[in-house]
């Protein structure tokens, strides 16, 4: 986008950085390396005319997404927007071995750490909560597996991404085996390739106007 809107100023944060290392950065880009639970955004009020928060759906406890909503809030001129992407990770329509392992995994990710998987179904109470103006609220529902075709297939994969990298906390916090595990795992995935069940995901947007 810093590359397309050369008259626009970008700035990104996060908690560590994924840009390429041997590729220059647009003149209008800037990036901060920053963790927004332990300190504030680090820029002034009122500084941007538009703010964008997307997938951190488990990188925040549900505690700290009023303070990290509020802090964006902050930073965003009068009249600006705040606009939040987040996919509710319900999986619907799975197959039973994969619902009950879905279910499993989200309790454990609530219980044991404070995550809500299902953040994106609150993110409209939480941008009311901030007292924002014209408030849309919107969603497109994505296929998983073969039935969704190309899409469904790259769904799939990051479906599979999410299960792989989460499999060392979740095998430590359900207080399971890595062969367990990974049975659980082969049921649901058997059941998405089997084709009967025609599994989906939402993903939510919701953006705002700040008074």
């Amino acid at each position: 986008m810093a590359e397309d809107f050369t008259k626009s100023k970008f700035d990104a944060v996060d908690i560590c950085s994924l840009l390429p290392t041997d590729q220059p950065t647009s003149d209008n880009f800037n990036f901060t390396c920053h963790n927004v639970t332990e300190a504030p955004l680090p820029f002034e009020p009122d500084t941007f005319d538009y703010v964008q928060q997307a997938m951190a759906a488990i990188s925040y406890k549900m505690e700290d997404w009023p303070l990290v909503l509020q802090d964006m809030k902050r930073v965003t001129k009068p009249g600006g927007y705040i606009q939040l992407i987040e996919p509710d990770m319900y999986t619907h329509q799975l197959g039973p071995e994969g619902g009950l392992w879905r279910d499993q995994i989200h309790n454990t990710l609530r219980d044991q750490r404070g995550y809500e998987p299902r953040i994106a179904c609150h993110l409209e109470r939480l941008v009311s909560d901030l007292g924002l103006e014209d408030i849309t609220v919107r969603y497109v529902s994505v296929p998983v597996g073969s039935w969704g075709l190309d899409i469904g297939h790259l769904w799939e994969q990051n479906f599979d991404a999410f299960l792989e990298s989460a499999k060392p906390f979740l095998v430590e916090n359900m207080q399971i085996t890595n062969t367990i595990y990974q049975a659980n795992t082969k049921k649901l995935k058997e059941e998405l390739k089997g084709g009967e069940f025609k599994a989906f995901n939402n993903i939510y947007v919701v953006y705002g106007r700040v008074k």
